[in-house]
């Protein structure tokens, strides 16, 4: 008997894959909720602050930098969240491992569905928050400087993914009670990147180790912008360096905890 070759990347199952997840994600009201009531109450409420506060003196830059910060927060969050809350999905409802042991679903298959799915989320949500801060706001930083803020959500990206695919990793090596670091890590590494304040309210010696942190870079280049400057090449040029290191570190140490846990039978837990 001849047994067909299994090929590693079929654009049929990934296509079935999306479809599933987009399901899970669109006709959820908790998912909507977190889609568009989050990230609109949030923007909301640091427009209606920008508003109370921009005739004060020497406010200007401040809130524009506020403003920003949650436009891009909003886009980073929905799209590692949204990531990492559709592998809880599977554990939650108990299908990982017919997803993943017991169907011809190969791991690169499901990790890019669970990327499209999770991209498109973030692109809705930066959507949302951009329009409102544009239009009820009257943030024209956002408009004016459109290709920059492109370039550091480009930078953003790529250290969003490196954070779900490493929080992933943690889950299934150890368990989904690490579940809470869905929502925990993103926050940590957001304060750390000193998005609206200096460094310097950090003692000295944490100054390395935060310069290290995937958004750090990043939000300094958003400051620099929203206040009227102009993009640094060095500090862009590591604003993508710092966020690519962690996601060509996470890959190998996702794959390793895949591999892992399917020789120890631990997605059986799902």
């Amino acid at each position: 008997m001849v047994m067909e070759k299994r090929t590693l990347f079929s654009l049929t199952r990934f296509s079935a894959t999306v479809s599933r997840f987009t399901s899970l994600s669109f006709k959820s009201a908790f998912r909507l909720i977190d889609l568009v009531y989050f990230p609109l109450v949030s923007i909301l409420l640091w427009g209606f602050f920008s508003m109370s506060w921009k005739t004060t003196e020497g406010m200007g830059g401040f809130i524009a930098v506020i403003l920003g910060y949650q436009v891009i927060y909003g886009f980073a969050s929905q799209l590692q969240q949204s990531f990492c809350l559709l592998t809880l999905e599977d554990i939650w409802h108990g299908s990982l491992k017919q997803s993943v042991l017991f169907s011809p679903l190969s791991f690169p298959e499901y990790v890019a569905a669970k990327f499209t799915v999770a991209f498109m989320r973030a692109v809705i949500t930066l959507a949302l928050t951009s329009t409102v801060a544009v239009f009820v706001f009257n943030y024209r930083v956002l408009p004016e400087h459109a290709a920059e803020f492109g370039i550091i959500l480009s930078a953003v990206f790529i250290g969003a993914l490196a954070m779900g695919l490493l929080i992933d990793s943690a889950i299934f090596l150890f368990g989904r009670d690490l579940g809470f670091l869905a929502w925990a890590v993103l926050e940590l590494f957001m304060m750390l990147s000193c998005p609206f304040f200096s460094i310097t309210v950090f003692p000295a010696f944490m100054h390395p180790a935060i310069k290290c942190a995937p958004f750090f870079w990043a939000f300094q280049s958003m400051k620099d912008v929203a206040t009227g400057g102009a993009l640094s090449g060095s500090v862009m040029l590591l604003a993508f360096i710092v966020p690519a290191v962690y996601l060509i570190a996470a890959v190998p140490i996702y794959i390793l905890s895949i591999r892992t846990v399917k020789r120890n039978g631990r997605l059986t837990w799902s």
